[in-house]
């Protein structure tokens, strides 16, 4: 079984650490050739999946930028969603590239404006889900 992101271990130590403070230790720790602290490392690497690698999202995540107006534009959930469908397409024979395309047909036409996400963030949100559900298939 696969441990997310440094494993269970939680020190409420760095819990009260500001951001900045947080990015501090991570730094020191690789500086000093030695493994993240767990929670610094479920933080950072949450932050980095949750992002669908959108610079401004992970700033967002990582709680040094705020959110201006409104919130983000892909729900939290997305790549469960999202990611679930793609999953589920490949599973049943399709090609990633050919399950990311019939995903992002369905999402542009389910979209009152035909705005969708992008293909980068679709593929994110497979990855993430794919290796969430093998993660699954090995715990039981």
């Amino acid at each position: 079984m696969l441990l997310p992101y440094g494993g269970f271990d939680y020190t409420k130590e760095y819990e009260k650490l500001s951001s900045w403070e947080r990015l501090t230790e991570i730094q020191k720790s690789l500086e000093r050739d030695e493994k993240i602290p767990p929670f610094l490392a479920r933080w950072l690497g949450e932050a980095i999946a949750r992002s669908a690698q959108d610079y401004k999202e992970l700033l967002c995540c990582l709680d040094l930028k705020k959110r201006q107006g409104a919130q983000s534009k892909y729900p939290e959930n997305a790549w469960v969603i999202w990611g679930k469908k793609v999953h589920d397409l490949v599973s049943e024979g399709l090609s990633i590239a050919d399950a990311m395309k019939k995903v992002l047909d369905e999402a542009s036409e389910a979209s009152e404006s035909g705005e969708t996400f992008s293909n980068s963030a679709l593929l994110n949100w497979f990855n993430i889900y794919r290796e969430a559900h093998q993660n699954a298939q090995n715990i039981k």
